[in-house]
């Protein structure tokens, strides 16, 4: 959620609230439909209760694909902002440590500073 909130996507947000809206859309809708057929069979009136059962489970599959799509492609763009913020990490130790293996040829600053301190004491000797 830390790299949600960072990531340099505005259109996550968007994506993930569009998502929540065709739910709710999808579930209402489902909702109606399933009265509707409730109701006609309760009247018997002249409508196929079958056919209306059948058309709500195939709008709510295909909601629910849709959504799943739309959570896939959050997660992807979350999964891509976590990839590069712990790149920037990594860059920025590798830019740290290349002056000192330049300088020297060795990557660890510590090794450097106890080298020098025991050069150091052996030239004061």
């Amino acid at each position: 959620m830390l790299v949600l909130a960072h990531a340099p996507e505005s259109g996550i947000h968007a994506i993930i609230s569009s998502a929540a809206d065709e739910y709710n859309i999808a579930t209402s809708s489902i909702s109606s439909i399933l009265s509707i057929a409730t109701a006609s069979a309760v009247s018997n009136l002249s409508v196929d209760v079958q056919d209306i059962i059948a058309f709500a489970s195939s709008v709510y599959e295909e909601v629910t694909a849709a959504v799943g799509s739309v959570v896939d492609q959050a997660t992807g763009k979350i999964n891509n902002a976590f990839s590069e913020a712990t790149g920037s990490v990594g860059t920025s130790i590798s830019e740290a440590t290349t002056p000192t293996k330049q300088v020297t040829g060795k990557e660890n600053p510590t090794t450097i500073s106890r080298a020098s301190f025991k050069q150091a004491n052996m030239t004061c000797r």
